[in-house]
């Protein structure tokens, strides 16, 4: 029986070696990750942020779940985390934030809880229509002035013509999305 566990553990550390590089080469440790597709008059974006980035500006003296619900209001509008050209008529048409897996209740004397929540990772997913997509050049990520903490997310943007990956960042907040189109 414990051969057929250490025969099990050895088979398993090279998918676990696959995942860990995978993980790392669209985002190192730390920093949240984006993935655009863009399709006709629709922009579909699917967010992974840490919850160290999110949570860190939210006041330690809030309880852990308000300070979820304030983390998950602000990431609850996407037109207030990328901005896109006016000329270009964006707007939401859905927004799905989730915690997962976290269940909260009275935080112990270590901070136990407190520290769950910011090692954890924010999930979103949007939906936004743009009637004029030729107007769409650029989106500028005001996501980090409202999460202070984030410094870079890893973008995959897939389209009809292929995928590209670039990173945006605090100090390059803006993401070009021009194609030909």
């Amino acid at each position: 029986m414990l051969k057929k566990f250490f025969v099990l553990v050895l088979a398993l550390i090279p998918a676990i070696a696959v995942s860990s590089t995978q993980s790392k080469a669209f985002g190192q440790v730390g920093s949240g990750r984006l993935n655009i597709a863009i399709s006709g008059g629709k922009i579909t974006l699917s967010l992974s942020a840490p919850g160290s980035e999110i949570m860190d500006q939210l006041g330690a003296e809030q309880d852990s779940q308000t300070r979820v619900a304030i983390a998950v209001s602000r990431l609850s509008d996407p037109m207030k985390l990328f901005r896109m050209a006016d000329s270009a008529r964006c707007f939401a048409t859905s927004a799905n934030v989730t915690l997962p897996g976290k269940r909260f209740g009275v935080i112990s004397d270590k901070g136990e809880e407190r520290d769950q929540v910011k090692n954890s990772e924010f999930h979103a997913d949007y939906e936004i229509r743009c009637q004029n997509m030729d107007a769409l050049r650029e989106i500028e990520f005001r996501y980090f002035d409202r999460f202070p903490s984030a410094k870079t997310l890893a973008v995959k943007i897939t389209e009809a013509e292929g995928i590209s990956t670039q990173q945006v960042t605090r100090t390059t907040p803006m993401l070009n999305v021009a194609r030909a189109r």
